[in-house]
């Protein structure tokens, strides 16, 4: 009997979202692999083209992590099961992104179009699997697109950079601005 996540890795392999997903997973599995005492000083923010980047919270324990750096990155893509985390950066004192604020009562939430509803249900035409997991997967992805339109209804815009969503206000996304892209 084939496990539930065979057909879904699958289905991620065939849309090249594999390497994607195991990035993201690498952020859950951080305070794992850095421990009690280091996951309490930091906070895994992003992974962007297989870079971790990580929030410390002072220059001595950015400092003190760098030494440890491939001993972390063994333990993270030994959990994932791959080399997908390729270098960690430790950012001291990162602000976080501000979130999208909740649409006013007077405010309409954003809604898909059946267009849009209808691209999602063809992108999963071909999947061979459970049906649930099908279900989920348009779930998902009918979450992500709304997400992307509510902030883009708040005054987000795309990165000029990376494509990513940056705050109102700011012209690039808060990794772009760290790197100095």
């Amino acid at each position: 009997m084939e496990r539930l996540k065979d057909p879904l890795e699958k289905f991620l392999r065939r849309l090249g979202l594999k390497g994607k997903v195991k990035e993201r997973r690498a952020l859950q599995v951080w305070p794992e692999a850095a421990g009690s005492k280091l996951a309490s000083v930091t906070r895994a923010l992003t992974v962007k083209e297989g870079i971790l980047f990580v929030q410390v919270a002072n220059s001595s324990w950015a400092q003190h992590l760098t030494f440890f750096k491939p001993a972390l990155m063994r333990k993270i893509n030994r959990n994932l099961q791959g080399n997908y985390i390729k270098d960690i950066h430790f950012q001291v004192g990162l602000a976080k992104a501000p979130a999208p604020p909740p649409p006013q009562q007077n405010e309409e939430k954003p809604v898909l179009d059946p267009e849009e509803r209808e691209k999602i249900r063809n992108m999963f035409a071909d999947f061979q699997g459970q049906d649930i997991m099908k279900e989920k997967l348009m779930e998902i992805m009918e979450k992500e697109l709304l997400a992307r339109k509510q902030k883009a209804a708040a005054g987000w815009h795309r990165c000029p950079r990376c494509g990513t969503y940056a705050p109102p206000g700011s012209p690039l996304c808060p990794l772009c601005q760290i790197q100095g892209r």
